[in-house]
């Protein structure tokens, strides 16, 4: 999918995040482009871009875990 959260209203947002959570809870392998940093509950893997490269590749933990990529890419301090 191809950011599934674009134009959406949060409410709506949680929504599509709670269908996700059962299609991949029945064992459905998704591939999801997306900004929005609640879809990482969904995550098993993340691939971070920088212009067309791939900048980071891990698990959710380890991204959380680079002070680096959290600044860069989510704004979070």
């Amino acid at each position: 999918m191809d950011e599934p959260s674009a134009g959406l209203s949060p409410l709506f947002v949680g929504q599509v995040i709670e269908v996700l959570n059962r299609f991949r809870a029945s064992g459905l392998a998704m591939l999801i482009a997306e900004q929005n940093t609640a879809f990482l509950d969904l995550a098993d893997r993340v691939f971070t871009l920088d212009a067309g490269r791939i900048r980071f590749e891990g698990s959710v933990k380890a991204l959380e875990a680079d002070d680096s990529l959290r600044r860069t890419y989510f704004g979070l301090a």
